[in-house]
């Protein structure tokens, strides 16, 4: 199934399959350090059930979410509801994001391997939409998953959770030009009774992305293994953060 498909399906389950209040108080913390205190409006490309967006929002920040599947917006509004913020969902496809929004943010986040759902048909496009809707001297951070150590270590299982009625198993199948990610939804009553979806990602590496947003017209762009901005250690990092400055 195509992408929004595919997070449209899984976004009633989203959230039992990970801690989203303990991944909002973390990433809180984290945007703390990780951003000035100038920085009063946010733009959160994928931004799915709304954790990054709201943790933004806790640290008093005004911010939009760019999110192209309606069944996760539904559910990130009912979650700011709960944490009391105000967040702007905004439904569409990074590639369309409209120009109406553009100058109007102090910097930009992509978090959670979102950029790894961005077709590498369009991912161009996407970056130079993301750098068209920041001010001048402000930063797009993007973090994504490292292929490359999850394919030198051939870790096919993402995580396997649960919540009192279901077992979550999150898994990839890698083939030679691409990459399937898997959702298996057991019940715990009855392991007979079960749902998996499935879509395609992009397994993005540093060189190419950082080339990509040098085409966007980002003047800079620093390569760190974490959001706490330690050292990026190809053949160890989980994951790849990106800062990249406009």
């Amino acid at each position: 199934m195509n992408n929004r498909e595919f997070y449209d399906i899984l976004a009633q389950d989203y959230d039992s399959m990970i801690n989203p209040d303990k991944i909002i108080q973390t990433r809180k913390d984290e945007f703390k350090k990780l951003l000035n205190s100038d920085i009063k409006t946010a733009a959160d490309i994928g931004s799915g059930t709304g954790n990054d967006s709201i943790a933004l929002a806790l640290n008093g920040v005004n911010v939009t979410g760019f999110e192209p599947s309606a069944e996760m917006i539904r559910c990130a509004k009912e979650k700011a509801e709960r944490f009391n913020v105000q967040v702007n969902f905004v439904s569409c496809l990074s590639e369309n994001i409209p120009q109406s929004y553009y100058g109007k943010f102090d910097t930009a986040v992509s978090l959670g391997n979102s950029v790894a759902n961005i077709h590498r048909n369009v991912i161009g496009i996407s970056f130079r939409k993301i750098f068209g809707l920041l001010r001048k001297e402000s930063r797009f951070i993007l973090q994504i998953l490292n292929y490359d150590n999850i394919r030198k270590t051939e870790s096919r299982i993402v995580n396997i959770t649960g919540d009192d009625n279901r077992i979550f198993v999150r898994f990839y199948d890698f083939g030679k030009n691409n990459t399937v990610f898997n959702v298996l939804i057991i019940d715990k009553k009855n392991y007979g009774n079960f749902e998996l979806i499935t879509t395609e990602i992009e397994e993005y590496k540093t060189s190419e992305l950082t080339e990509l947003l040098r085409k966007a017209g980002f003047r800079k762009t620093e390569v760190y293994g974490g959001l706490d901005l330690s050292r990026y250690i190809k053949s160890e990092s989980k994951n790849i953060v990106l800062v990249a400055y406009k």
